[in-house]
């Protein structure tokens, strides 16, 4: 009940998603409505998330303040985005498809800029403040600017090579 009641992330994620439908729509009528409930959600949420974006279901916009979502960026399903991402365009002119694609089961550290038209595999971590603009394989994490760490790496960062049975 509480999400309901209370979660901006998914109150702004429905929004969208009502957008969507009518986005994809070819009256402009429907685009002008989707527009406008986009615009009057970002407003509301502090979301601006695109209209022509598509975000598959199990999607959790956490704490949600500042999330940006371009028209042709893609979300998976089941990816965890934290406040202040964005999935946003390099700012070269001449290219439509112009947002990343963002697999399944992806994790994504606030303050963090995905840009450009790359992929971003399955099961990705990205770090907080992480700024990526090359393509990041399945499975991977990246930290800083387009840094990807290795599995030694990563595997250190996360403990794994602690010897726990010291207590």
């Amino acid at each position: 009940l509480q999400p309901l009641l209370y979660f901006k992330g998914f109150h702004s994620v429905v929004a969208q998603r009502i957008s969507h439908k009518l986005w994809e729509n070819d009256n402009p009528g429907d685009k002008y409505l989707a527009l406008t409930l986009q615009s009057r959600a970002s407003e509301m949420f502090g979301v601006d998330a695109h209209p022509g974006a598509k975000i598959a279901h199990g999607v959790m916009f956490d704490h949600a303040t500042g999330i940006v979502v371009g028209e042709t960026a893609t979300i998976g399903s089941y990816c965890y985005i934290l406040h202040g991402v964005t999935l946003g365009a390099t700012g070269k002119a001449g290219e439509f498809d112009r947002h990343p694609k963002v697999g399944n089961r992806v994790k994504i550290g606030a303050g963090s800029y995905i840009l450009g038209n790359i992929p971003i595999g399955d099961g990705v971590v990205i770090g907080a403040s992480a700024i990526v603009t090359v393509p990041v394989a399945e499975g991977e994490t990246v930290v800083g600017i387009n840094r990807i760490l290795d599995t030694k790496a990563r595997d250190k960062a996360a403990g794994k090579d602690m010897d726990m049975d010291i207590w």
